[in-house]
């Protein structure tokens, strides 16, 4: 019986300590702030500190998902529903969104790169309308998007788990190579074949020259611009730049958001996906 109810009771009630007045009864509840408990509806299966635990795990990364979350709160009598994590994670104030995208930048790429934008930081217009940027991209295959998602608060700075790593040549699609100048976009190649030194060098002489050659640039004039992949670095490139007296702009390793042939990389996959033709 709540303690209230058998103060209320003891008030009528001739006991060995005597009868209970009101105003005894009304000074301690106002000092025990006695209430009944509500009992209605299912316990909570989480603890507070579970709770907490579990919303502090995905905070940080330890968990990746609700159901890391709810197997890391499992015990031998007792299993957790991913969906009860996500309601907790909810309660927490916690969304779930798709990862951005990220590139695996350790300390020394990070310093390469202001190393490298502190060198060209007082080139003009006209030194940059001298430079052929290129590239190679992927066009996926129809399938997958390959989709994650992690959980934040809205106004939470993003943290390293909140990023999709970023990897080159992932999955399965068309390889192409492309450059483009000032003047507008370059011959391309498709790549069938596995791309290597040589293949790298036959889209050098036939792909970028004709580029060069619709714009009527002289080849001496412009600066040509390619990562640092394997490919390129290879013997046979490098000796085909000699040859033909080719300024190579440097470049830091894994910066393609440095490269604006990204944008244009960007519009051609989104204008492929929309003509794409519906799934059967």
């Amino acid at each position: 019986m709540p303690l209230r109810e058998l103060l209320l009771e003891l008030r009528f009630t001739d006991t060995k300590f005597g009868r209970f007045g009101k105003s005894m009864i009304r000074r301690i509840s106002r000092k025990t702030k006695m209430q009944s408990k509500n009992s209605a509806g299912r316990h909570r299966l989480l603890t507070p500190r579970e709770e907490t635990k579990a919303a502090r795990d995905i905070r940080l990364g330890l968990s990746e998902s609700a159901s890391d979350a709810s197997f890391d709160v499992k015990k031998p009598d007792r299993s957790v529903n991913p969906k009860t994590i996500t309601r907790t994670f909810k309660r927490k104030g916690l969304k779930s969104a798709k990862k951005k995208t990220a590139l695996p930048l350790n300390n020394d790429r990070q310093k390469a790169r202001y190393d490298w934008a502190k060198a060209h930081k007082d080139w003009s217009e006209t030194d940059w309308e001298r430079v052929v940027f290129s590239d190679e991209t992927k066009i996926q295959k129809r399938g997958s998007n390959g989709l994650e998602y992690a959980w934040k608060e809205d106004n939470a700075p993003y943290r390293d788990h909140h990023y999709k790593k970023k990897h080159a040549y992932g999955g399965g699609g068309i390889m192409l190579w492309s450059c483009i100048t000032i003047h507008g976009g370059g011959y391309m190649s498709w790549l069938q074949i596995n791309v290597n030194g040589e293949l790298y060098t036959s889209v050098l002489e036939e792909e970028y020259k004709e580029t060069l050659k619709y714009y009527s640039l002289q080849s001496s004039d412009m600066i040509f611009q390619q990562d640092n992949a394997s490919i390129h670095c290879a013997s046979t490139p490098s000796k085909w730049f000699q040859k033909n007296k080719v300024k190579l702009l440097s470049w830091p390793a894994y910066s393609p958001d440095l490269n604006p042939i990204e944008n244009a990389w960007a519009m051609l996959k989104k204008r492929e996906q929309m003509t794409r033709p519906p799934l059967p």
